[in-house]
């Protein structure tokens, strides 16, 4: 008895197979779609160019690269030395307002902090009179100061601190 032989075996087989080849042909069709695609795109790198130019191309793009991954090196070389040269500018501000003398009408005298990141910078003071009116000023190294800081001075300093904690 021959199993090849029967209809129902035979057709089975057949039916396999033209899965099969159903399958390759899809696979054959999505790899020509893909390859044209491909050429498509290499066609137009190489759109007006020859053997011979397709080298200096590649040069020219490299030493491009090249240039341009130096011009990058020194702009971070500029962005750190810049913000090295912020964290020492004074630009953290405290004001204080105040009644220096008890007779005095209002809060005309104040204290004005002006500070780094470091707590480098100045307090300036001016104390208003109704005869005259008198201003100092103070260096401070790491929020400190050689000369005595009155009370409104440091509260001038602990605000300018605030505003270097959480710039607005």
């Amino acid at each position: 008895m021959n199993t090849w032989s029967e209809p129902n075996t035979l057709f089975l087989v057949i039916a396999g197979q033209a899965v099969v080849i159903f399958a390759f042909l899809i696979c054959l069709i999505f790899l020509a779609v893909r390859t044209k695609r491909i050429r498509k795109q290499f066609n137009q790198l190489l759109k007006g160019s020859t053997k011979e130019n397709l080298e200096s191309i590649l040069e020219r793009l490299l030493k491009r690269l090249s240039e341009l991954e130096e011009d990058h090196h020194l702009q971070g070389e500029q962005i750190k030395s810049l913000a090295q040269s912020l964290k020492g500018k004074k630009g953290n501000v405290g004001v204080i307002r105040f009644n220096a003398f008890a007779y005095e009408g209002s809060d005309l005298s104040f204290s004005i902090a002006i500070i780094d990141e470091n707590t480098n910078g100045v307090v300036l003071t001016s104390i208003y009179g109704r005869e005259e009116s008198r201003v100092y000023a103070k260096p401070l190294d790491n929020g400190t100061s050689n000369y005595h800081l009155t009370s409104e001075e440091i509260e001038a300093i602990q605000k300018a601190k605030e505003n270097l904690a959480d710039p607005k």
